[in-house]
């Protein structure tokens, strides 16, 4: 029974000794009522000192809502840039929030030449 997972499987780990060591989370999420999907990313590396934050919304017109930040980061926690997550019930219940800028692209496929699309898409806040 040792290698089933465990209720504090899903809370915060302890880093290992690498630079590299990343405590990530992922959800994705599709509302069928409004078109309205996508998905959200963090990936501490708290003993590199710095976290990777990824919000990506499709919208039901065909845009995307595009955010991506490397924050800096003091420690391992579940939250990252203006991205925030909180284990409700291990396993069955997880609650992620992200309020902040997106970048709004015609076409998703504008994220090919990223230095282009951050320095000329117009930007609005965001929640979720």
């Amino acid at each position: 029974m040792g290698d089933l997972l465990q209720p504090p499987d899903e809370g915060i780990h302890e880093p290992g000794p690498e630079v590299n060591w990343n405590e990530s989370r992922y959800v994705d999420f599709y509302d069928t009522s409004s078109g309205v999907g996508g998905w959200l990313r963090i990936g501490n590396r708290p003993n590199a000192e710095w976290a990777e934050m990824s919000v990506v919304v499709n919208l039901p017109d065909g845009r995307t809502a595009f955010f991506f930040e490397r924050a800096a980061i003091t420690s391992n926690s579940m939250r990252s840039g203006n991205q925030s997550w909180s284990v409700i019930e291990p396993f069955v219940s997880t609650r992620v929030s992200y309020h902040g800028p997106v970048m709004l692209l015609d076409d998703g496929w504008q994220m090919t030449n990223p230095k282009l699309a951050f320095t000329t898409a117009p930007r609005v806040d965001c929640s979720i």
